[in-house]
């Protein structure tokens, strides 16, 4: 799978076409002060986006999945490191509420 549009679109293409995937930011290439930066949903990450930065979600973005890698680039920050790798084929982590997702919305803040 291959797709180049805005960050929300392949967010949204991802959470319908693997539903059960986990994402986790890369923090050498995207940074959400006091973030936690692992066990991610689609739907979470785009209220939390949404919330904290909003013009992230219009960035273009490029979503690749293939039989090895499943990586979500933004060339805006890197071309050669992907701002979020995406665990949706194979054996994937254990999705564990984000403290986002379980306090309604508000974000997550590491102490």
């Amino acid at each position: 799978m291959r797709l180049n549009e805005s960050l929300k679109i392949c967010l949204l293409a991802l959470d319908c076409r693997y539903p059960k995937h986990v994402i986790d930011f890369n923090e050498d290439v995207v940074m959400i002060p006091g973030t936690e930066i692992r066990g991610w949903r689609a739907g979470e990450l785009i209220s939390l986006l949404e919330q904290d930065a909003p013009h992230m979600l219009k960035v273009q973005a490029s979503l690749f999945i293939d039989e090895c890698h499943a990586e979500i680039y933004i060339s805006h920050y890197s071309d050669l490191s992907p701002a979020f790798y995406v665990h949706c084929r194979g054996l994937i982590p254990a999705y564990q509420m984000s403290s986002f997702a379980s306090a309604g919305g508000s974000v997550s803040r590491m102490n």
